[in-house]
């Protein structure tokens, strides 16, 4: 005799209740074979391993699984959507959840997973609406897909997400151990696809596609595929990704870990191996103090303050105004393509305005330049209106059209600037004439340490050059190229470095005068004070 459309139907692990169907149609139950109309209804009594069998049809979940079950099995016949209760969560204590072959849909709650469970398994799953919250110590996810709710249109939606693994101590849930998401499409149409925030987590990423679909700009959050926060290696959250053959698209990389598929906004990941490659986090943060580990991570700053960068759906420009930038290792720039961090010099937005500290770590190799037309300024700063400390710049090669310096090119705006504590030893440093309105100008003011500063409280103090041929027009020094104030400039010291005037295109018509305020050992424009010593230092004559 045959039924109405099958609904739900329970098999419990002692065989009390088995049942026989086929398609979405009970056709012939077997003498103590059930059927229901609610998942809830299936659960009620019931104990031991559970699985479901859904026909076709939108099923809710109960807001707790019974107490007496220690495994829930949800299988999809076709056509199944599996639907969070209202109420967001499942209360599934020590249960261990799995679901295959299902449409699973969140409620309009921000957190929607199985509070307790012991372990969650999801097969073949096509997740959407965003922000599914696993929040066991075992999960695991294969072959299935991933699609964010596109009517989210605020960047404070949670349900931005696809996957998040965080906060997981607000709610009173255990540490997540491990993760295993393999064979897996994430879509997004705003930016991160997956969130690990003040929790501790190992997930692995195999065989994972991430894609950012979002097309628009105001609302782009899409650094990364995957977001950490609060990362703490030796402490409470620490965090370890493995991804293996992984790819995206649509993302734009993050400003602190250079990577379209991983990012950690804060804090500092325990290990990152992608593809059997053990990664180096460029940047750590913590609150305004960043640490600099690698070479990428100097592009990255210079990017920041030159370009900007997304963030939370706006085009940020980052002058780390009141941040403080730590070198934390030696760093060999060889090969390595650089722009100067800070390249507007007649644009304090667009300037460094922090304090680099280089802790007395070298870096070595550093190839910088610039020509912008008539506003050109290299070092590793060319703008520069914040501190720099404590660096060591190794065999340089710095080219500019106007100003040029090892550390700075340019330094202005009164604002109290400061290098101190900072050595160039061995390179070159030279700005050449460029023509400006049919005319030849500029070439001019470069200096081992800076090349343009020192205005009123501007100070370049116990700095070192050795070993560095400067070359230029006009206004060049073995310290400072242009001090405005000279008194400003104490402290510092020149070894065996010569300073050459390139006089191709003589557009002031010094001659033989080049001598008088051209060029100086310690400054160009003038005579620094004796707590300034120049040795070996060789000035032009012609």
């Amino acid at each position: 005799m045959y039924h109405h459309i099958l609904r739900c139907a329970l098999v419990m692990s002692l065989a009390l209740f088995p049942v026989s169907f086929r398609g979405a149609e009970k056709v012939e139950a077997d003498s103590d074979g059930k059927t229901f109309d609610s998942i809830e209804a299936a659960l009620d009594g019931a104990s031991g391993e559970v699985k479901l069998t859904l026909g076709e049809g939108d099923f809710s979940l109960p807001a707790v699984v019974p107490a007496g079950v220690t495994s829930l099995d949800i299988e999809g016949m076709g056509g199944s959507k599996v639907v969070f209760p209202a109420s967001g969560n499942v209360e599934a204590a020590d249960v261990a959840v799995a679901m295959s072959n299902v449409t699973f849909s969140k409620s309009t709650g921000a957190n929607n997973g199985f509070k307790g469970a012991a372990s969650e398994t999801f097969t073949n799953v096509k997740f959407v609406d965003g922000a599914f919250y696993p929040m066991s110590t075992d999960v695991t996810i294969d072959g299935c897909e991933f699609t964010v709710n596109p009517s989210v249109t605020s960047t404070d939606d949670l349900s931005k997400y696809a996957l998040r693994f965080q906060y997981r101590g607000a709610i009173g849930e255990p540490t997540l151990v491990k993760a295993v998401v393999r064979n897996t499409v994430f879509n997004t149409h705003m930016g991160t696809a997956v969130t690990a925030y003040n929790s501790a987590s190992d997930i692995t990423f195999d065989n994972c596609l991430f894609m950012n679909k979002y097309e628009g700009d105001a609302l782009k959050d899409a650094q990364s595929a995957i977001a950490y926060a609060g990362a703490t290696p030796d402490g409470e959250f620490p965090h370890t990704l493995t991804m293996i053959n992984c790819g995206q698209s649509g993302f734009l990389g993050h400003y602190l870990s250079d990577s379209k598929l991983w990012a950690c906004k804060t804090g500092q990941m325990t290990k990152v191996t992608i593809d059997g490659v053990e990664q180096t986090q460029p940047i750590v943060r913590d609150g305004n103090n960043y640490r600099l580990y690698t070479a990428s991570a100097l592009g990255l700053v210079a990017t920041a303050v030159n370009d900007g960068f997304w963030k939370d759906g706006k085009l940020t420009v980052e002058t780390w105004r009141g941040a403080t930038l730590s070198l934390e290792s030696d760093i060999d720039m060889a090969g390595v393509e650089f722009t100067p961090i800070g390249m507007m010099m007649w644009n304090p937005s667009k300037a460094f305005c922090g304090t680099f500290d280089g802790k007395n770590h070298t870096i070595s190799n550093l190839t910088a330049s610039d020509n912008t037309p008539n506003y050109a300024s290299a070092g590793l700063f060319g703008a520069l209106i914040g501190k720099c400390l404590n660096l060591t710049l190794k065999d340089v090669e710095i080219n500019s059209t106007h100003y040029a310096g090892g550390i700075a090119g340019y330094v202005d705006n009164e604002t109290g600037s400061l290098i101190d504590n900072c050595k160039v030893i061995g390179g070159t440093i030279t700005t050449a004439t460029e023509q400006i309105d049919g005319g030849w100008d500029n070439g001019d003011k470069a200096g081992g340490i800076l090349g343009y500063g020192c205005i009123n409280s501007d100070k370049v103090t116990n700095c070192h050059v050795e070993d560095v041929t400067i070359k230029g027009y006009r206004h060049c020094g073995s310290i400072v190229g242009y001090a405005n104030t000279i008194a400003n400039v104490t402290g510092n010291t020149a070894l065996n470095v010569t300073l050459v005037w390139d006089n191709t295109h003589d557009y002031k018509n010094f001659g033989t005068t080049i001598g008088k305020n051209i060029f100086g050992e310690i400054v160009g424009n003038g005579t620094a004070d004796s707590s300034n010593t120049a040795t070996g230092v060789t000035l032009p004559t012609e």
